[in-house]
Order: C-alpha cells, then sequence, then structure tokens
C-alpha cells in the first residue's frame, strides 16, 4: 500500500530485470490489478507493477474516478516504488490513463502499447443506459459473469472471462452504475 491523493493505494509487484525500465499494467476499469496474474510472468523476467486504481481492489474508494484521476494513482505508485522510467501497458481505461500519464510526465514514460483501449468510448446514451439498466437488474458479478466473453474477445486464454467477472463482481453497485 501506498498513500494516493485521495486515499491508501494498493498495487502489484512482479520482481525482475532491474538493469532495464519496469512495466507498469493499467487495468480496464472495473477490475483490478490481479487481471495481470497471468500476464506478468511472461514479460521474459522484466520487473512489473500493476496499481488498483482508488475503487478497485484493494485501495480506498475514494473519488473522483476518472481516467485523469486513475493516472494520478498511477504516478503515485511509480513515485512510491522508485520507478523513474516505466514502459505502459493499458487494456480499455487503461489507454487513455496512459495518455494522461504521457502528457504529465514526459521522459518518465518509455513506451506504450494498448490493447481494446480508447480514449473516447463513443457509445450513445441508449447503449450505456441499457448496460447500465443491465448491471443494476443482475447485479456487478452476473452481468459480467453474462458478458465477459464478449469483453475479452472468444480468443482469451482459458478462465480470463471468469477472473474478468470475479474481479469486476467485488465491486459496489454504485461504484459501477
Amino acid at each position: 500500500m501506498t498513500p494516493g491523493r485521495t486515499g491508501e493505494l494498493s498495487y502489484l509487484h512482479w520482481h525482475g530485470d532491474v538493469s532495464t525500465p519496469p512495466v507498469v499494467l493499467l487495468q480496464p476499469v472495473n477490475t483490478a490489478a490481479a487481471v495481470w496474474d497471468q500476464v506478468a510472468p511472461l514479460l521474459g523476467g522484466r520487473a512489473s507493477y500493476a496499481i488498483d486504481y482508488r475503487g478497485h481492489g484493494q485501495s480506498t474508494a475514494t473519488g473522483p474516478y476518472l481516467p485523469s484521476d486513475y493516472a494520478d494513482d498511477a504516478i503515485a505508485m511509480m513515485d512510491a516504488a522508485g520507478i523513474g522510467v516505466a514502459h505502459l501497458v493499458g487494456g480499455s481505461i487503461g489507454g487513455a490513463v496512459s495518455v494522461e500519464m504521457a502528457m504529465r510526465c514526459r521522459g518518465r514514460i518509455a513506451s506504450i502499447s494498448l490493447f481494446g483501449a480508447a480514449v473516447h468510448l463513443g457509445y450513445s446514451t441508449d447503449i450505456v443506459d441499457t448496460m447500465l439498466a443491465g448491471i443494476r437488474a443482475h447485479g456487478v458479478e452476473q452481468w459480467f459473469a453474462m458478458h465477459a466473453h464478449e469483453i475479452v474477445g472468444s480468443a482469451s486464454v482459458d478462465g480470463v472471462p471468469a477472473r474478468l467477472a470475479e474481479l469486476a463482481g467485488g465491486r459496489p453497485l454504485e461504484k459501477v452504475a
């Protein structure tokens, strides 16, 4: 745990080669740093870190909850861990978080690799309202269990949709919807 601007921040650290910049893993929204448990060991022995954004995982649930706020959290983690320069890897909202970090931390970001990421979602209000109504009707964990395979895609590793549902399902409804 490390202090953040709005509360305690939790993060995971996978030890590795310290002669090269580490990887900072930025998770999709409504998950937690643990979403990277199967990825970090595959990074060729590179040191890796993953932050639980505020209101996610074990971090304090105190808003606001925008990509710029999550960037504050990731930068606070980098500072606490003594990370001078890092490679960023982000999924979903991790893309917007990466862009925020790059704008603020010139010289500290060695590279950015993104997947399933967008700076602007572009969903209509009707689509978002339908999704939120589904989350409220079924509950967070059940909604993610129903839709996780669509979110991660058919080529995902076995168990990933279930893990996504598990990580997202632990979040309170008022933080998700």
